[in-house]
């Protein structure tokens, strides 16, 4: 116990210092289970310990947790634990439950093969066919890609952007808080204006902004209770996001 004490203090540190960029806490009503996921990558750490999670929501802002069904809460823990590698050799990670495309490569049969959350894994497909996109150490454009991951053209990221908001989803919006508040996402983009003295714009990697969705009224708030309250205002931890970036 005294191990799992430290390791919630040094998570709580991690927060406070700003050492995580965004941390997503996930668990369900009953609090027995909790992933917490943070970039890059992103990775997951899953707890079971009942004190323990009662103990980093109380000790935690509020507005970092998410409260999930039972059933999504461990099909996430499960593709934790599986840690599932994608088709793109040497970007690990996993693919987010009942999606094909929403991860670190994907795992379809063909390009025609959708997840349960069809919709959003539409998105997550249009973006892994971004036309331009440098591979993990590839050059283009005078342009290195040296992180273990692939990086899209910025257009591609603000594509996919757009199409998770338009859906509007629980599901979509997590997805986009994943992908642009915890997975720390770069894209590269052409430096404007171009010098008259080249043939082209050179280009360069720039940090894509943090993800928002739409501010709830005060009747949706109220709606959720107090346990929403303290653990289901997702457009506050999009907000946090934002704030710490």
């Amino acid at each position: 116990m005294k191990n799992l004490a430290l390791l919630v203090s040094a998570f709580g540190l991690l927060l406070m210092t700003g050492a995580v960029r965004c941390v997503v806490l996930m668990t369900d009503p009953a609090m027995t289970r909790l992933v917490a996921i943070s970039g890059p990558g992103p990775t997951c750490v899953v707890y079971n310990d009942r004190s323990t999670i009662r103990r980093m929501i109380l000790e935690s802002d509020p507005t970092l947790v998410r409260e999930v069904k039972p059933s999504d809460l461990i099909a996430v823990a499960k593709s934790c634990r599986k840690g599932k590698v994608s088709h793109r050799q040497g970007q690990g990670g996993f693919i987010y439950p009942d999606t094909k495309w929403c991860g670190p490569g994907n795992v379809a049969l063909d390009y025609e093969d959708l997840g349960t959350y069809a919709e959003e894994d539409k998105c997550c497909r249009e973006h892994d066919h971004c036309p331009d996109q440098l591979e993990p150490g590839q050059c283009l454009y005078g342009l290195c890609n040296n992180s273990p991951f692939t990086r899209s053209h910025c257009d591609c990221d603000a594509k996919f952007r757009r199409c998770l908001q338009s859906l509007n989803t629980d599901t979509a919006n997590t997805l986009g808080a994943l992908f642009f508040n915890v997975a720390q996402v770069t894209c590269f983009t052409e430096s404007r204006p171009c010098p008259q003295s080249t043939d082209g714009c050179s280009t360069r990697f720039r940090s894509v902004a943090p993800y928002t969705v739409p501010s709830e009224s005060p009747r949706q708030t109220d709606a959720r209770g107090i346990f929403g309250l303290l653990s289901g205002i997702w457009h506050n931890l999009l907000r946090y996001a934002v704030g710490t970036t």
